[in-house]
């Protein structure tokens, strides 16, 4: 399973960056590919938030299929802007705390700014920093949700 990071263009080459999940560790890794046709990888959002009244924020990265909630070490340098480091200084960019398939969503519950993702065993609670940020998030999950069944979810 994968999910597009970031893009970066430099003319004519464009390279992407994935992170794939390693099943059942829930670690992720970071690495350069080149763009595919596979729809499931397109990035649709990625923002910053807080998970279940953490102090630190998480990232989310959201695809056509799925929602990822990630812990990121940002202390971590990217590839491309340094020689490759010894295996001892190796580390994991993103760390996969929670992957949310978009068809198990049930419903979207909004108080204030934080959004409860209710799906049929459990709840996912996002507190935003804005009501633009909760407000985009619900926007595309209620699309993307739609176009998979063909009505609207339910968002309280």
């Amino acid at each position: 399973r994968e999910a597009v990071v970031s893009t970066q263009s430099t003319g004519d080459d464009a390279t992407l960056y994935r992170f794939s999940q390693d099943e059942p560790e829930y670690s992720s890794t970071l690495e350069y590919s080149r763009p595919s046709d596979n729809p499931n990888t397109e990035l649709n959002l990625y923002q910053l938030c807080f998970y279940e009244k953490r102090e630190s924020p998480v990232s989310l990265v959201v695809s056509n299929v799925r929602l990822f909630v990630t812990k990121e070490y940002h202390q971590w340098p990217l590839p491309r802007l340094q020689p490759p480091l010894p295996p001892h200084l190796r580390g994991q960019h993103f760390q996969v705390l929670h992957e949310v398939e978009i068809s198990d969503i049930t419903m979207l519950i909004v108080t204030g700014y934080t959004l409860t993702i209710s799906l049929e065993s459990k709840c996912h609670e996002l507190l935003f920093e804005t009501l633009a940020s909760l407000t985009q998030l619900v926007e595309l999950l209620s699309r993307l949700w739609e176009e998979i069944f063909g009505f609207p979810l339910k968002v309280c």
